[in-house]
C-alpha cells in the first residue's frame, strides 16, 4: 500500500462507525484512484465528498434551523374516529421497529435522511449527524472533523409525540372521515411497477397529501402544507435493520462535549424581543443587510451558507454554536406565531439601523394593532386602516429573488448540464443564479469557460437577455430592471463545443473545470443523448456505483434523470465555498457506442 493511501485509510479509521459504515470502502477506493491519478472521474467525487465533510453546518451554526424546521414543522393533526379505511396503514406504523425515509422542504433546500427506532431520531444531513431523543427532549449533533458533540435541551417545546412514528399516525388517522376537515380520494398512480392510492386532507390551514402502496399499504410519500411551508416525506424503509448504539445519546470516544443547557428556552424565547434579536444577528452576519427571506424554508435553503458566514464572524466553537442558538430563538418566534393574521417581512435591501424602513409587521393576536419593526428595530403600532401607507412601498420592494446590499459586485451560483449530442457536439445549459447584488444592475460581463465554445442564447428568467460578443470567450449582458425588481434572478446560457477540443484520456476526456463567473457554488453534471453515439465508459458496477454517488450529490437527481431518454445521467463535480471560477479537472468517462 501506497504510503499516501495508508494515511488516507488512517483518516477513515479514525471516523466513528457512525458515519463510516456506507461510505468507508467507497471513499477509499476513490481516494485511491485520485492519488494514483487513473481516473479523473471517480476522483473528482471523492473531493465533492470531502467538501460535504469539511462544511458540516459549519461547525453546527445551522444546526438550529434544520432542526426546529423539521421537527417543529409537523403540524399535529386532532384525533379523529370514523372509518377504518386507512387501518392497515396505521397498524403498520404502530408495529414498525426501525423506519427510514427521506424529508425535503420546500425547493432548493439540503435531503435529509431520517433513521427511526423508538423514541429516537437518526438525522443525516450536509455530513452531520444529529441524535434526536424525544424521550429525554435533548438532541445530540456530532461533528467527526472537529470530534465534538454538542447536545441541545428540548424542554419546554410543545407537548410532542414520544415515539415518533405517532406523528405520521397523527396525520393519517384523520383521514378516516373526519368531521373536522375535508377528505379526497386521489387518482391512483403508477410508480416503479406500484399501485399508488391517494389520499388529501384538509384541516383549518392545514393539508396533507398521502400516497399508499395498494398492496403493502404502508405509506410511499406524505407532503404536508401548512404556513406557507411544504414538507415532504418519502422513500420510506420499513425493512431497515439499525444498530442501536446508532441511536445512543453517549457521544463517541475522545469526543469533545458542549452541552448548551439554559442557552434556549423553547418556551420563554418565542418572543418578540427574541426575533427582534435574531433579526439583529442575521443583519450582523451578512455586513449590516437584512436577508432576502427569513421563512424556515429558506433558513434550511441557507444552512450551509449561514453557517460559513457565522464561521466567519465568530471564532471558536462554543461561540459559533451560541450563534446558532441565536438564530435558533428567532425561529422559535416564527414556528409558533400566533398572531391574528400572517406575518410579512420586506427587510431584502435594508440596511441595519434605517429607521424609516418597515422590514417586519404583524397584528399580535392580544392587541388590535398591527407591530411594525423598523431597520434600526425599532417597534411601532398602528391600526390596520393606517398600516398600507406605511408599509405598501417596502411590500413592492419584496420582490427581488436575490439579496440587495449597496455593494456594486455580484455573488453568484452556477449548475451546467452538459448533454454530448451527435457529430461530437456537447451542448451545455448554464443556470447562473444572482444571490447577492446591488438594486440597479446595468450590465454583468460572462466568460464562456471552454475556448471556441459558441453562445447560442440567453434568457433571464423567462424573458431574452440581450448581450454583446466582447472577446473570443466573453460577453456583457445587459438586464432589464423591471425583470430584476419582479423577481427574476436566473440566467439561463445554452451554449456549445466539439468534444474535439477537450484533452483525451484513458478513461474519455479531461474536463477542466470552470465557471462564467466567480460563484459560491457550482455543479456539473453530463447526459449522453441517445444518438450521440457515446456511453459511459464504466463496467455496470462502476456505472450503479457514479449513480448512486450522484444521487448523493444533487438532490433534484430524479428530475434531471427524467430530462435523459438514454443513458443515466452523471453529477461529475460540486464544490461550495468562498467565490472562485476554477476548481481543478475532472474526467469526463465516455467511449464510442460499441466499443
Amino acid at each position: 500500500m501506497r504510503p499516501a493511501e495508508k494515511e488516507i485509510k488512517r483518516l477513515f479509521d479514525n471516523l466513528n462507525d457512525v458515519t463510516r459504515p456506507a461510505l468507508d470502502d467507497r471513499i477509499l477506493s476513490l481516494c485511491t484512484a485520485e492519488l494514483k491519478n487513473c481516473d479523473p472521474a471517480k476522483a473528482v467525487r471523492y473531493n465533492a465528498w470531502s467538501t460535504f465533510m469539511k462544511n458540516p453546518f459549519t461547525k453546527f451554526a445551522a444546526a438550529a434551523a434544520v432542526f426546529l424546521a423539521v421537527i417543529l414543522g409537523f403540524t399535529f393533526f386532532p384525533n379523529s374516529k370514523g372509518s377504518n379505511a386507512l387501518a392497515g396503514v396505521i397498524d403498520s406504523l404502530k408495529n414498525a421497529a426501525c423506519v427510514s425515509y427521506d424529508i425535503t422542504i420546500g425547493k432548493d433546500t439540503p435531503p435529509i435522511h431520517d433513521t427511526v427506532m423508538g423514541n429516537v431520531i437518526r438525522r443525516e444531513v450536509l455530513g452531520q449527524t444529529v441524535v434526536i431523543d424525544l424521550g429525554q427532549m435533548r438532541m445530540m449533533t456530532l461533528s467527526p472533523e472537529t470530534k465534538q458533540a454538542v447536545y441541545i435541551s428540548m424542554e419546554g417545546l410543545p407537548e410532542m409525540p414520544k415515539n415518533y412514528i405517532e406523528h405520521l399516525i397523527h396525520v393519517l388517522e384523520p383521514l378516516r372521515e373526519s368531521k373536522e376537515g375535508t377528505f379526497e380520494r386521489l387518482e391512483p398512480r403508477q410508480a416503479d411497477d406500484r399501485r399508488l392510492e391517494g389520499y388529501v386532507f384538509k384541516y383549518q390551514s392545514t393539508e396533507a397529501e398521502i400516497w399508499i402502496d395498494s398492496e403493502t399499504r404502508l405509506p410511499q410519500s406524505i407532503i404536508e402544507r401548512t404556513g406557507g411551508m411544504e414538507l415532504i416525506c418519502k422513500n420510506f424503509d420499513f425493512t431497515v435493520e439499525a444498530d442501536p448504539a446508532l441511536f445512543a445519546m453517549t457521544p463517541p470516544e475522545g469526543y469533545t462535549v458542549i452541552d448548551t443547557q439554559g442557552m434556549i428556552d423553547f418556551k420563554k424565547d418565542a418572543t418578540e424581543e427574541a426575533f427582534i434579536n435574531g433579526l439583529r444577528f442575521l443583519a450582523h452576519l451578512r455586513d449590516g443587510m437584512f436577508p432576502r427571506d427569513i421563512s424556515l424554508e429558506a433558513f434550511v435553503r441557507d444552512a450551509e451558507e449561514i453557517g460559513r458566514l457565522v464561521e466567519q464572524k465568530f471564532e471558536g466553537t462554543l461561540a459559533q454554536v451560541q450563534a446558532g442558538m441565536q438564530l435558533g430563538k428567532s425561529l422559535v418566534f416564527l414556528r409558533f406565531y400566533s398572531g391574528r393574521g400572517p406575518w410579512h417581512y420586506a427587510g431584502n435591501g435594508v440596511r441595519l439601523g434605517d429607521a424609516n424602513e418597515p422590514i417586519f409587521w404583524y397584528p399580535p393576536k392580544d392587541s388590535d394593532k398591527y407591530h411594525i419593526i423598523f431597520g434600526d428595530l425599532h417597534v411601532e403600532e398602528a391600526a390596520q386602516a393606517d398600516l398600507e401607507a406605511i408599509v405598501s412601498r417596502r411590500s413592492a420592494d419584496m420582490k427581488y429573488g436575490y439579496q440587495l446590499w449597496d455593494r456594486p459586485e455580484l455573488t453568484w451560483q452556477q449548475e451546467d448540464l452538459w448533454r454530448v449530442k451527435a457529430g461530437g457536439i456537447v451542448e451545455v445549459r448554464s443556470l447562473v443564479s444572482i444571490r447577492q447584488g446591488p438594486r440597479f444592475i446595468h450590465s454583468f460581463a460572462m466568460t464562456l469557460p471552454i475556448e471556441g465554445a459558441e453562445l447560442v442564447s440567453a434568457m433571464l428568467g423567462e424573458a431574452g437577455l440581450p448581450f454583446e460578443k466582447k472577446d473570443a470567450a466573453g460577453y456583457v449582458f445587459f438586464p432589464d430592471g423591471e425583470q430584476l425588481a419582479a423577481g427574476a434572478d436566473e440566467v439561463e446560457l445554452i451554449w456549445q463545443f466539439g468534444l474535439d477540443t477537450l484533452a483525451t484520456a484513458d478513461h474519455g476526456y479531461t474536463v477542466g473545470l470552470k465557471s462564467c463567473v466567480p460563484v459560491t457554488s457550482y455543479k456539473l453534471a453530463a447526459m449522453l443523448e441517445p444518438d450521440s453515439g457515446y456511453v459511459w465508459a464504466q463496467t455496470p458496477e462502476e456505472l450503479a456505483k457514479s449513480i448512486a454517488f450522484s444521487k448523493k450529490l444533487d438532490k433534484n437527481y430524479a428530475a434531471l434523470a427524467a430530462q435523459s431518454a438514454g443513458e443515466p445521467p452523471l453529477v461529475l463535480f460540486t464544490k461550495q465555498g468562498k467565490p472562485e471560477s476554477e476548481f481543478g479537472t475532472c474526467g469526463l468517462p465516455i467511449g464510442p457506442r460499441g466499443n
